[in-house]
């Protein structure tokens, strides 16, 4: 009876702050009818305001209070899991806000150990060397609820058995990051699906070793080493994704920190962004750096994660203080933004290319067949989070 009534006194709350901040009639009405409904049994608190967020929350002045509001009231009922749309958000054992992970059949798992095998193919043709590089989600760590699908380790096990009965060269984070003493919690932000710049800045010095160890690449280890960094401390600035749909109080762990990791040392580069016609040349900070995203502390206007660079088609840093005169080519997704702008430091050409099919990305979708001969790379790395479904990643030709 008392978490009823603790519920029912949230919403009112609601409903009043909102009120006050629109004078539309329909409004008033919706929020009037609301806690007769709730009395009658006709709804439930939660329903009535997901009904107000839904249908009229787009337009409010006050919308984003409305979410964190409701996210109070989803910590009162001890809520774990959100049905958002088309994805579900689950507070893990931890705290930490997950989504679902279904099971990959078998049949699609082979699909794309064979495009990556043809990717591979293609490199070697090509005189490039090979690398796929796999990078765990944070759901590979979680424990979610039991009505919660979490199948992130067995999709790894049966893509990484796939590719290496295929004879593909992999390098799997996951495998390195269990050597580590950090927590997962320390690897990823609480509210958001990526990891953390830390993490980022780690793998990229791990992919540096490994290409070294097997390829012969060459590098300046003092450039790996996170002392010769500054880290600028962004406190409480980060609501990620996950933490955007259901609000920054539906875990008790709050919104995260952002961590600006910027080089000591001097560096000129040169950065090309071909489908955008935009071209930049300075520093670190000047050229690979998107201050807009944190400029300000808005939760649900900005996404810190993308100080590290949007997600476009095409990339290319130009960097002439590298010491090798190699060029890479990246093939990756968003969790691949906080670490090819450090692996730029220790490389004389790097492209970036994202081949996801997403509409809003400007320029044609690259063809890896025609764009690999036309760049001549000595290296080619696939840098992937999880295993990717439905949305064009191993559509590489």
């Amino acid at each position: 009876m008392k978490k009823y009534i603790k519920s029912y006194l949230l919403f009112i709350i609601i409903a009043v702050f909102v009120i006050t901040g629109m004078f539309s009639a329909d409004f008033v009405r919706l929020i009037a009818g609301s806690p007769v409904k709730i009395l009658r049994g006709e709804s439930t608190v939660s329903e009535q305001i997901q009904t107000v967020n839904g249908q009229l929350g787009g337009h409010l002045t006050y919308r984003n209070n409305l979410i964190d509001l409701y996210s109070l009231v989803l910590r009162l009922n001890d809520t774990k899991i959100v049905e958002k749309s088309d994805t579900v958000v689950a507070l893990s054992d931890t705290d930490m806000l997950c989504t679902e992970v279904d099971e990959i059949e078998e049949d699609y798992i082979d699909s794309i150990s064979q495009d990556i095998l043809r990717l591979q193919e293609t490199a070697l043709d090509n005189d490039a060397e090979f690398l796929y590089v796999y990078a765990p989600d944070k759901e590979y760590w979680s424990i979610l609820p039991e009505e919660v699908n979490n199948y992130s380790v067995q999709n790894h096990d049966a893509l990484m058995r796939s590719c290496n009965q295929l004879g593909i060269q992999t390098f799997d984070l996951a495998q390195e990051m269990t050597k580590e003493t950090a927590t997962p919690e320390e690897w990823y932000y609480v509210t958001d699906h990526h990891w953390k710049a830390e993490t980022g800045f780690w793998a990229h010095g791990q992919l540096c070793e490994r290409l070294n160890e097997q390829y012969g690449f060459s590098y300046d280890k003092s450039l790996t080493d996170i002392n010769q960094y500054e880290n600028r401390l962004y406190e409480d600035w980060f609501l990620g994704s996950s933490g955007k749909k259901v609000g920054r109080f539906f875990t008790p762990r709050g919104v995260d920190d952002l961590d600006l990791i910027v080089p000591k040392f001097s560096t000129d580069l040169f950065v090309s962004i071909p489908p955008k016609n935009e071209t930049r040349k300075g520093t670190f900070e000047e050229t690979m750096l998107e201050f807009s995203q944190i400029e300000k502390k808005g939760y649900y206007s900005y996404n810190p994660y993308d100080v590290y660079g949007f997600n476009v088609r095409e990339k290319i840093i130009y960097n002439d203080q590298a010491v090798n005169d190699d060029t890479i080519l990246m093939i990756c997704d968003s969790y691949a933004l906080s670490v090819y702008p450090f692996l730029a430091l220790n490389t004389k050409e790097l492209h970036i290319v994202d081949v996801r099919d997403y509409e809003w990305y400007e320029g044609e979708k690259i063809n890896l067949q025609e764009y690999i001969p036309q760049i001549h790379p000595d290296y080619v790395i696939l840098f992937y989070k999880g295993v990717r479904s439905m949305d064009g990643s191993y559509n590489f030709f």
